[in-house]
């Protein structure tokens, strides 16, 4: 990837530069008295504090945004809040934390009506759903609970949504190498 002067700039660091300006923007806010937008601005920092590996302040800021919207019975920040904590507490083995988010959050995004918070909140319970079932590590699914790789694992797992808006998952065996060149 390169920046804007063409340069190669690594992924983290520009996640680090927008987590910076986020804080800019919170910081400003919060001096003017602008609560809401400094709410706002903290919501838009969970996903990048996510990539960069702040998981702690992922779920104590997504805490004190749902605290806060829930005080003022509103519901769009929790969508944008809840689904980043979900994924936090999912790859702290804690899946029964993270589906009980997810139970909340999913009728909450279907009453938004935002792609912006449905999807990533659709996307999120499809991992939650998934990783209850798994007891492994593998790429991107990794789990400080079960941090290795385990053959009995070598599957596909699959989700898609039921029309009553559940989620039904399936798993389909992964050949291995030599049985897929056969």
């Amino acid at each position: 990837m390169q920046d804007d002067l063409g340069t190669e700039a690594p992924l983290t660091s520009r996640l680090a530069d927008a987590f910076a300006e986020l804080a800019m923007s919170i910081d400003a806010a919060d001096k003017r008295g602008l609560v809401d937008l400094a709410m706002t601005s903290r919501a838009q920092t969970l996903w990048v504090a996510f990539e960069l590996g702040r998981w702690d302040e992922v779920v104590e800021t997504a805490d004190s945004v749902t605290a806060w919207e829930r005080g003022r019975q509103g519901v769009q920040l929790q969508g944008m809040a809840l689904p980043n904590k979900a994924r936090v507490l999912l790859l702290r083995g804690q899946t029964i934390e993270a589906a009980a988010i997810m139970q909340e959050l999913i009728p909450l995004a279907q009453q938004i009506g935002d792609l912006q918070v449905l999807l990533p909140a659709l996307g999120a319970a499809a991992l939650v759903e998934l990783a209850a079932q798994r007891e492994e590590s593998r790429g991107a699914h990794w789990r400080e609970d079960f941090p290795d790789p385990s053959d009995a694992w070598r599957i596909r797992q699959t989700v898609a949504a039921a029309a009553d808006g559940t989620l039904v998952t399936g798993v389909v065996p992964v050949p291995s190498l030599a049985e897929a060149t056969r």
